[in-house]
């Protein structure tokens, strides 16, 4: 993915700034296969290495993750205190 700027340039994102991605799944136990598949994806396919249950260092940057009822939301930012915090709050997302 690339994320904007709003000079309209890409931006350095695992330096300057972080991004809130969530899914919602069509049950709570979708949600859970998913929450479950999640580590091995971010391991196997980004090369992710787990700093705790929810918490993963990329090359540049970390992931980290929530989930609530039928929502699963991945914050990604510079540090893991930021991407736990974009993180939080699974299921509080607007409609």
């Amino acid at each position: 993915y690339v994320l904007l700027g709003r000079d309209g340039r890409a931006a350095d994102c695992p330096v300057a700034c972080a991004l809130v991605v969530e899914s919602r799944w069509d049950s709570a136990t979708e949600a859970r296969e998913f929450a479950r598949a999640l580590p091995a994806y971010l391991v196997g396919g980004l090369g992710a290495e787990p700093r705790g249950p929810t918490t993963w260092k990329l090359d540049r940057g970390w992931i980290a993750s929530s989930a609530a009822g039928e929502s699963i939301r991945l914050g990604f930012a510079p540090s893991a205190r930021l991407a736990r915090l974009a993180a939080g709050g699974a299921g509080r997302g607007s409609g």
